[in-house]
This record gives structure tokens, sequence and C-alpha cells, in this order.
């Protein structure tokens, strides 16, 4: 406030204040018109209308500031700016509008003091400045980034991105990638002279014995009896999106039957001397890689189906280990295919 304690002195005593009180009408419900209304009174206001003076007396310094219309215009979201569209308006404060958004009919004189008075265009001019520097940040940014990435060998900085985004989702992604980059040479072995090959093979195959067969004897086993273990394990590996899962390699099984049922193998877990009993949740659900692995590294070594066994009574999670031949995967089982095969273990005696 301009006032103090002083005393008043009615002689040289200067209390002065300008307003409109028209205008606060006008601001309660602002339009084109009104507005334009007070941009035209406001240019032809004078410098002194812009201002407050007060002293209670002579001997008192003379105080100034903005009048009480400078800060009612302030305050008021009055100014109108064109939208994108350029035929509607919004209404900002006057520190908050810029000179190039003005519509028709309202002059700008850029020096104007009541202008600078309001503060026209203040943070308008900050915003439009901000907005400027960002966009040269953001350029220059852009720049570096794609000059690192043109000298790590990348086509520009989008593709190094997109695969930091990979690597960070599927961090064994570059081992694929190493895999398949390490695919071995398909071997090529061109025949020098098609024709004596040909014939060489015509008569080695004119020489060669008929097929002949002949029935022999052979084990069958007949106690499956009404276990069906391929039902079973459909039932437990299939995803909520209808997807058959292979416990080792937690893909997708890789192809599906004429009839529309995912193509999988029903192994048995341990042999006999283990699983002397039909049961289901003796069979585990594998794809057809997998399985021949599994076969060949675990059922048909005596010290790993040992070691299995052990690892599939003692272990507390749903997760396991497996040693495929230096491959060393986690084989995985729901929860109620693993607590079964865990209670039928615990209700044998040790092999």
């Amino acid at each position: 406030s301009l006032r103090d304690r002083g005393g008043w002195s009615d002689r040289y005593g200067i209390d002065e204040d300008y307003d409109v009180t028209e205008f606060k009408i006008l601001l309660c419900e602002v339009n084109l018109d009104k507005s334009k209304l007070i941009w035209r009174s406001m240019d032809g206001v004078t410098d002194d209308h812009l201002f407050a003076r007060y002293c209670s007396n002579s001997r008192q310094q003379l105080k100034r500031c903005h009048s009480s219309l400078v800060h009612r215009l302030r305050r008021a979201s009055w100014v109108p700016q064109e939208t994108s569209d350029g035929r509607t308006h919004v209404f900002r404060k006057p520190c908050e509008a810029v000179a190039d958004l003005l519509p028709e009919g309202f002059s700008y004189q850029p020096g104007s003091a009541w202008l600078k008075a309001v503060e026209f265009g203040r943070k308008g001019r900050n915003r439009d400045e901000a907005e400027r520097q960002e966009r040269e940040q953001t350029t220059q940014d852009y720049q570096r980034r794609s000059e690192a990435a043109k000298c790590l060998g990348f086509r520009d900085a989008e593709v190094a991105q997109r695969l930091s985004q990979i690597l960070q989702t599927d961090p064994e992604f570059m081992q694929k990638v190493d895999a398949e980059m390490r695919r071995p040479a398909f071997p090529e072995r061109p025949s020098r002279d098609p024709e004596r090959r040909a014939e060489r093979i015509a008569q080695r195959h004119a020489e060669s014995s008929w097929k002949e067969y002949e029935k022999r004897e052979r084990s069958v086993r007949t106690s499956r009896g009404d276990i069906v273990p391929d039902t079973w394990l459909r039932e437990q590996y299939t995803n909520d999106d209808g997807q058959m899962i292979c416990q080792i390699c937690q893909k997708e099984m890789p192809f599906k039957k004429r009839d529309g049922t995912y193509y999988f193998e029903a192994v048995e877990s341990l042999s006999r001397e283990y699983f002397p009993k039909e049961q289901e949740a003796q069979f585990l659900a594998l794809c057809p890689l997998c399985a021949a692995k599994y076969k060949y590294f675990v059922k048909e070594d005596k010290e790993s189906a040992n070691e299995w066994h052990r690892a599939l009574k003692e272990s507390d999670g749903f997760e396991l280990r497996l040693e495929l031949g230096g491959w060393e995967p986690a084989i995985r089982f729901v929860e109620t295919h693993l607590d079964d095969m865990r209670a039928i273990f615990h209700s044998l005696p040790s092999p």
C-alpha cells in the first residue's frame, strides 16, 4: 500500500489513483466486442492514468506505483488470442498473450506505455523463447545421438533406441543374434560328371536287394489301461491363450495336427525303476527336440537319472535345472503337476 501512518495534510497531501469502473462490468463476461472496447479505450489513456501517487504531507517522499486500472487489467483474462483454426478465440491475461495471435482490429504498438504497464506478452515471450530453445536443444540432442549411433554402425538413432528397448525386454536377444550369425554353412557337393554318376547309381540300384519283412515278437506295454497322459498334459500345459507350452524350452509347441491339436511328445520322466505304477503325473509335455534331448541325456544315463530323481523329490520350487549336453535349461512345472509327482515319490520306497 502507498499509505502509511504519516499525518495527512490537506494542503500538501497527494492521494491519486485511477480506475475505470465500467471495466469491471465488461470483464465479467468478456467477448470480442467488449475486449475491443477496452483495448481502444486504453489506447487513449495518458501515462498519468497508469500510475497511482501518494504522500501524506510535504515532508514525506512521494510514492508511486501502478494504478488500480492497471492491476485490474493485469488480473483479468480479457485479451483475445486466435486459435489454430483461425475462426475462434480464447481470452488470456495480458502477460500470457502474444501480438501474433491478436485478431483483426487490435492495433499493436510495441512501445506503448499501457501495454508495458499491464505486462503484455511477458510470459508469452518467455514461453516462445523457451519453446524455441527446447526445439533447438532437441535437435542438437538428436544430432548427437545420430552421430554416436552411426559411429557404432547403426543407420540412425531410432534404430539404436529400438535395439536398446529390445535388450531391456529380452536380455538374451544378443545371444540369439550371435547364434543366428554363427549358423554353419550348408554343405555343397557338386557332381563333376552327372551323367556318369547317374549310370553308376542305376547299376547299383539294379543290383540291390528287394525289401523283405518278417514277423518278430516284441515287448508291448499292456498296463496303460485308462491312463491317457496326452489328454492330461494338454490340459495342464495349455495357457489362457490356448497355446500349449513345452516344459523345457517353454515355447509354444511347433505345430498343430490335422485335427487342430498341438503335436507334442508325452515323455515318461523316469523309468519303471522310479515309477513302478501307471500314473499321468510321471509324464512330461515336451516338444520333439526337447524330448529327444531329454531321452538321450537323462533317461539313457543312469547317473543323470538318479540326480534328476533326487532333484524332483527335494526341490521346493517349480523350476528345476537340467543338464542336456552342455545346455542347462530350467524345466518348468505347473504346481499341480509337480505336487502330484512328489506325492507319488514319497509314497514309494527309494530305488
